[in-house]
């Protein structure tokens, strides 16, 4: 099948819903990360155990490549979405598995769970979308 602006997922509106939802969470993502890198220059806890500037860096370059895979490159939507499964669900496991004490408190703990818990939802809507897509069905 020839490349053809009819052609592209976003126009078939395939990746439309779940876009949306993985643009939610990785924007989350963001603010999280950035609350806690500012917390810890100001010398406090952050809400979780990991606070970076490159996972924003990441996400930031995830939410691009969501967009433009979208609209042009289906294979880095796809794969793109994968690696926010495993990312998230590796988040989850995580948080079941390390000590406590790493979080202020058990909100804050389960706050990052439910993030982490959305952001394997949007990747797995993700991957269906694409299948969808793929099979030539209508939209998810």
């Amino acid at each position: 099948m020839a490349f053809s602006e009819a052609a592209t997922p976003a126009r078939l509106g395939h990746f439309e819903a779940p876009l949306r939802l993985q643009g939610i969470y990785l924007a989350l993502v963001v603010f999280w990360n950035a609350a806690g890198a500012i917390l810890i220059a100001w010398g406090l806890r952050a809400p979780g155990p990991t606070a970076s500037l490159l996972v924003i860096l990441f996400a930031l370059f995830f939410a691009a490549g969501l967009i433009f895979g979208s609209r042009r490159l289906p294979g880095l939507y796809l794969g793109i979405s994968m690696l926010m499964v495993i990312a998230g669900a590796q988040a989850l496991v995580s948080a079941w598995t390390r000590d406590p004490a790493l979080w202020p408190s058990d909100f804050w703990r389960y706050a990052g769970m439910a993030l982490n818990a959305l952001g394997s939802g949007a990747g797995i809507w993700g991957v269906l979308a694409w299948l969808a897509w793929r099979r030539g069905k209508a939209p998810a």
